[in-house]
């Protein structure tokens, strides 16, 4: 008789005294294990075995062997053909062999995470027809093949997370048909595998895909997977989705988009309405436009939280569209004010946003049950001129931000004193970065008089007085400037006026002089016939063409001291003179014909 015979004897044996005297099993349970023969269960983890005990109650429903050195199966598990619930993690198991889980036909839960298992063959899982959770993350699995799982047909939970697979066979989950969730996360994949989830189109709800090595999400990445719920894309390298990328998602739950290189808008999202759990945090944003999320109308909880160089929000970015129709294009419309009806929303530690803009939170409040908006970098948190009424907020998180406790802090103050005699809400206290006599206090334990509200004015009119201020002051230099101009223009303008007369009367009394008294243009010179002055009916002198007519000249312009002859004329050429009423001379040439 070979070794491996004499032991199945020994093994036979004991298990036919065993079930011949039920009183002698717990003489079996090892003193490294705890049993319990009434519950059907026995635990030998982290007991430094080497190895899978054979002489336990062979009626065992669940075996926890975690934590311990078993680096083979072989001839051990399959002495315990009642188990449902078998844990083999954290061993040092290379690999599950072939047959070994055979006379397991009722197992249920298989844990073989954390050992060092780098390959898998189909008969490595003959005979668990009835398994439903299969357990291998943390192993080193580097490839899924075609039909390895093809002894599952009950498989409804599987955990590949942890691995190094790069590749997995369009084939290699052909037999989950009642697959729900399928764990591929902190592995090698540079892209989706689109061809191995069709398959799963059936039954699959949870896919996580997280930690892998996944750029860009290409148009029907997940075509046919109609009836998925969850999505899980997390710390990826994803820096493109193709508008398409979730066109088949129509029942897409929650999308765990966080830690990845996103930066620009994402037309996808129209495609996933139903959609009313997302996580964008930690992607490359600067700013979030307006209607940033417009087509998810029934978003509920938000996550944009550690954005390195997110900057500046904008107030609509809550905002909702409607799609239309124009000239075969769509285009997108607001239907502002409404809003997405979110009901959690968390901003935390994004540490460049300063600023907090007014209006932020108009027509949220009315949903909002859970508000974080703690780790950013906010000096104030004004509300402008909106009230909100927060009627089913019971969470609220500003702390850790460098908050001036100062009259933009005075809602804050108010919610603290509604905690007061409403205990349902939790406000976490807030610690005032200044001004200095504040600095270090909580915000809870001012007076509403240290806020100086009753000395703060809004922003808005404090702007509009200074530019009003400034208007006016430069209106006033306008007009000192202009009106000492104006009384310049004034003096130069009298003194040409002085200058000119004085010019004038110095050449009339020449003239007159010269003319003993008479009119220089009717005295006789070179045969021209004197005329006298006469008196016109409006002015005196009167005008008659160039030649007063009928008067003599007034007596000022009589005077004989100082006179000289005058030259008049030449052969060809002389001066006529016409007078006006305001005593003026103005000299005519005339040319003699």
């Amino acid at each position: 008789m070979g070794l491996d015979q004499s032991w199945l004897f020994a093994r036979w044996l004991v298990v036919v005294v065993m079930v011949a005297t039920p009183k002698v099993v717990e003489t079996f349970c090892p003193s490294m294990c705890q049993c319990d023969d009434s519950l059907l269960e026995a635990s030998c983890s982290g007991s430094r075995l080497d190895s899978v005990p054979i002489l336990l109650n062979p009626s065992l429903r669940s075996l926890h062997l975690a934590h311990n050195r078993i680096a083979s199966l072989r001839q051990s598990v399959s002495f315990y053909g009642e188990l449902r619930r078998l844990d083999l993690s954290h061993n040092v198991l290379h690999s599950l062999g072939l047959l070994h889980f055979q006379p397991l036909g009722q197992l249920e839960w298989l844990n073989v995470s954390n050992n060092l298992v780098s390959s898998l063959e189909m008969e490595s899982f003959a005979g668990l027809a009835s398994l439903t959770v299969l357990d291998l993350s943390a192993n080193r699995l580097t490839r899924l093949t075609d039909d390895l799982f093809a002894e599952l047909p009950s498989l409804v939970t599987l955990i590949l997370s942890g691995n190094k697979i790069q590749t997995v066979a369009s084939g290699a989950f052909e037999s989950l048909r009642k697959l729900h969730t399928l764990r591929l996360e902190d592995n090698n994949l540079g892209h989706v595998p689109t061809a191995a989830l069709v398959p799963l189109a059936a039954g699959l709800r949870s896919l996580h895909l997280g930690k892998n090595l996944i750029e860009t999400l290409e148009d029907g990445a997940f075509r046919h997977l109609a009836r998925l719920r969850l999505l899980a894309l997390n710390d990826n390298a994803i820096d493109r989705v193709d508008p398409l990328a979730f066109d088949s998602l129509v029942s897409l739950d929650a999308l765990d988009l966080s830690f990845n290189r996103l930066d620009g808008p994402i037309e996808a999202f129209t495609t996933v309405s139903p959609l009313t759990h997302l996580d964008l945090s930690g992607n490359m944003w600067r700013q979030l436009p307006a209607n940033f999320l417009s087509g998810l109308p029934r978003l509920q909880t938000l996550n944009i939280s550690y954005m390195e160089y997110l900057r500046s929000v904008d107030p609509a970015v809550f905002h909702m569209t409607r799609p239309v129709i124009t000239n075969g294009s769509v285009v997108t419309i607001s239907t502002s004010p409404k809003v997405l009806p979110i009901v959690n929303l968390i901003m935390t530690n994004n540490a460049l946003w300063n600023h907090l803009p007014p209006g932020l939170f108009h027509g949220l409040d009315a949903h909002l049950v859970r508000l974080d908006l703690s780790g950013n970098a906010f000096e104030t948190l004004e509300m402008g001129r909106h009230h909100y009424d927060w009627p089913h907020l019971n969470y609220l998180n500003v702390a850790y931000n460098p908050l001036e406790c100062n009259c933009s802090l005075l809602w804050l103050w108010n919610m603290f004193q509604q905690r007061n005699h409403s205990p349902t809400i939790v406000v976490v206290n807030v610690t005032c970065s200044g001004p200095p006599p504040f600095s270090g206090l909580p915000l809870s334990s001012l007076e509403q008089s240290n806020l100086m509200c009753s000395l703060a004015l809004p922003v808005s009119i404090i702007i509009l007085l200074v530019m009003s201020w400034i208007v006016l002051t430069a209106g006033l230099i306008v007009l000192v400037i202009y009106w000492r101009r104006r009384q310049n223009l004034r003096r130069e303008s009298r003194l040409m006026i002085i200058k000119s007369s004085h010019h004038h009367y110095h050449h009339r009394d020449h003239a007159f002089q010269h003319h003993n008294g008479t009119s220089p243009i009717l005295g006789g010179v070179d045969g021209v016939k004197q005329q006298h002055y006469g008196v016109d009916s409006n002015c005196s002198p009167a005008l008659s063409g160039h030649h007063h007519v009928g008067a003599t000249i007034p007596h000022y312009y009589h005077h004989n001291h100082h006179l000289q002859q005058a030259q008049l004329a030449t052969a060809t050429t002389r001066d006529e003179y016409t007078y006006h009423c305001a005593g003026t001379i103005k000299r005519i040439p005339v040319t003699v014909v």
